[in-house]
């Protein structure tokens, strides 16, 4: 069983969220404008209309190069009794 939480997120250019780790996989849709992001110390461009899938536990972070948004969605595990 899983929990999802979706977020809609608006980055400044030169805005950043530092280098962090998550316990739910999570995936970033890029709506306008376009985002750095590195994950586990590998970077990738994501431009407007593209996706990226961040692991669970792997390192991110978020850097705006330009002024950009984006959509997350975090797929959490539920612990089962």
């Amino acid at each position: 069983m899983t929990l999802s939480v979706l977020h809609s997120l608006l980055f400044s250019k030169g805005e950043d969220i530092s280098t962090h780790d998550s316990i739910g996989d999570a995936m970033v849709t890029v709506i306008e404008g376009c985002g750095k992001f590195i994950v586990d110390d590998k970077e990738y461009i994501v431009n407007q209309g593209e996706s990226l899938v961040m692991p669970a536990k792997k390192p991110h972070s978020v850097h705006a190069v330009e002024a950009f948004k984006m959509m997350l969605v975090v797929v959490f595990p539920l612990e089962q009794d």
